[in-house]
């Protein structure tokens, strides 16, 4: 058996300057449509404020039978935990796959 020492370290979560830029889209659940792929330069504000305009010209004027009126709403955003000291090397991403 191995013997190990463990230690509790900070940690805070934020943006990931490298990850997908944010990005907030609606989805029609009954057809599947979606509006057009956001700009990233809109803000999260403004592209929650173009999904649900698109939601509501969707169910009101491409569908007036008021048929599609169920949607999901798609957020993505990249997280970068950063620990408050030094942790020790990077773990392998091989070592962490899975099958």
């Amino acid at each position: 058996m191995t013997r190990s020492t463990y230690r509790f370290v900070d940690m805070t979560i934020g943006p990931d300057p490298q990850g997908a830029p944010y990005t907030v889209r609606a989805t029609c659940t009954t057809c599947g449509e979606q509006p057009p792929q956001p700009e990233p330069d809109q803000g999260p504000t403004g592209q929650h404020s173009q999904a649900q305009h698109w939601c509501r010209t969707h169910a009101a004027t491409d569908h007036p039978s008021g048929r599609h009126l169920h949607y999901t709403a798609n957020v993505t955003f990249g997280w970068l935990i950063t620990p408050a000291e030094d942790i020790g090397p990077t773990a392998d991403e091989g070592a962490w796959s899975h099958p």
